[in-house]
């Protein structure tokens, strides 16, 4: 072994005086901090330990304790915390707060190992610099926490090559309804969750995610509920221009859905009851016109000419009057009817009804004001069947059912009026052998002054099926139709039985 003087102590070095040279040069030559302590005490400095706490040469520290370039809160923590690591394994490595010179502080990297003669060999680094750095980005982490893990939007962030999520914030768990951590351990459980119909186009959407996207989607909550989602990713590049990270946001947009949604159902509510407006005047100014013409013109015969008619004339022109104020009140009952049912006020009042005999009497009335045509009433019941109808409503299906039939049936037709009674339900038909209705009506059938194209001139307003449809509904029941046009029509209303006894 040889020794190099350093001040006024030596240092040991193996052997040659090149491998000294050389072992020398090196120690000059790092940036880190190197010094060896004896007993406490300072023996060898390099150059880029002595820059570092802000002295100009080795002699200035040279003998001196390693004290000197402490604070006395930072010596009492190595003292305690750092020697006896030290002495019992020989080796230590951490941070300290180190005193320059001047008196300024910075951070140091210290390691720290004692050799086999007891000399301390200190390599040290300035890491003010990193630590700001990283206490810089702990500032923005801690800051991009507080917004990410305080607002109801989910931030999330995945590896754009793996697709494993690297981040995703708790409000993850308010929307989706499962914890972050199951999303962490499967992060294919994110694509079980969107709805079935919405999975093609989202995975259409996202397959190039290193150009970001911006895409709606529906998910299934484990509740079973389903929740709208906005979802928008954008790609972070690294200085090369490469993506390294897909950051994205996504929100719950269940209830904007839902006001667009109630917004197109009020603007097509608007446009049909426009439609409607359109279909009422129109039907208004011709129904009510025909009459109104005919009472006015009897009206203004029997006052200019009153004189001299004799009394048959007379009361056939009294009798003309009271038929079209009689249609004109019908009418006006009719849309009256609609209106009340469209607003939810037609009373219901369902009470004990013998359907058999009650249908027998509607039968026999029906067919005493329809001379030209012939009602068939038919019932598969052997006692009477007393069940739960508002009497009132039910009349008024079955009446424009079979006033329907008539109508559009030549003279001389039968129709067929039977009732079916099931365990659970009343089934009412009523088949006709009149014109039969087109297949293009049929869907537009119970829309109130909608008439088929095939009526012509017979005589209608467009509200009776209306009517009944909505009198069905009253009754919780159904209404079916089968028609062929030349050959009739068949209405089936079936409505539950209820029975009291």
């Amino acid at each position: 072994m040889e020794r190099i003087s350093s001040g006024s102590s030596t240092v040991k070095f193996m052997s040659t005086s090149s491998d000294i040279a050389n072992q020398l040069t090196a120690i000059e030559a790092t940036i880190d901090g190197i010094a060896i302590l004896r007993d406490n005490k300072f023996v060898f400095l390099n150059k880029a330990h002595i820059q570092m706490f802000g002295y100009d040469t080795a002699e200035e520290l040279i003998g001196k304790y390693w004290t000197e370039l402490y604070k006395p809160e930072e010596i009492l923590r190595i003292e305690q915390n750092v020697f006896p690591i030290l002495g019992e394994t020989g080796y230590w490595r951490g941070e300290a707060i180190a005193k320059r010179r001047d008196g300024s502080t910075f951070n140091e990297e210290v390691s720290l190992t004692l050799n086999d003669e007891g000399d301390l060999i200190c390599v040290c680094r300035d890491i003010t610099e990193r630590k700001l750095t990283e206490s810089s980005l702990q500032e923005s982490e801690q800051k991009f926490r507080q917004i990410a893990e305080n607002t109801y939007q989910v931030f999330w962030m995945s590896d754009p090559e793996t697709s494993q999520v690297i981040y995703i914030s708790p409000a993850y768990e308010q929307i989706w309804g499962v914890s972050c951590a199951s999303l962490y351990e499967n992060p294919r459980s994110f694509i079980d969750a969107i709805c079935p119909d919405d999975l093609p186009q989202f995975i259409m959407t996202v397959q190039n995610k290193k150009n970001g996207f911006d895409t709606e989607y529906r998910i299934k909550r484990p509740d079973s509920s389903i929740r709208w989602i906005h979802d928008r990713a954008f790609p972070l590049k690294d200085a090369t221009g490469e993506v390294y990270r897909v950051v994205g946001i996504a929100e719950d947009i269940t209830q904007r859905k839902q006001v667009e949604e109630e917004t197109e159902k009020a603007l097509a509510k608007e446009k049909q009851l426009s439609e409607l407006k359109s279909r009422f005047v129109s039907m208004t100014s011709h129904e009510f016109r025909t009459p109104l013409a005919v009472i006015y013109s009897s009206v203004e015969i029997l006052i200019n000419f009153g004189h001299r008619l004799d009394e048959k004339s007379k009361r056939e022109h009294l009798e003309c009057i009271q038929t079209y104020v009689n249609h004109t009140t019908h009418l006006l009952d009719d849309i009256l009817l609609i209106n009340k049912a469209e607003t939810g006020n037609l009373a219901f009042q369902p009470a004990p009804l013998d359907l058999v005999p009650f249908c027998q009497s509607l039968a026999q009335e029906i067919q005493l004001s329809s001379s030209n045509h012939t009602i068939v009433f038919s019932d598969n019941s052997q006692s009477h069947v007393i069940g739960s109808f508002d009497k009132k409503i039910l009349r008024q299906i079955l009446i424009n059912l079979l006033s329907n039939a008539i109508k559009y049936s030549p003279n001389s037709a039968i129709v067929n009026f039977n009732l079916d009674i099931t365990e659970s339900n009343a089934i009412f038909s009523i088949q006709d052998q009149g014109i039969g209705i087109p297949e293009a009506d049929q869907a537009k059938l119970f829309q109130s002054f909608h008439r088929a194209e095939n009526v012509s001139n017979i005589p209608g307003t467009g509200l009776g099926l209306s009517i009944v449809d909505k009198c069905v509904d009253l009754h919780k029941g159904t209404i079916v139709v089968n028609s062929q046009l030349g050959r009739g029509t068949t209405f089936i209303v079936t409505i539950p039985l209820n029975k009291l006894h």
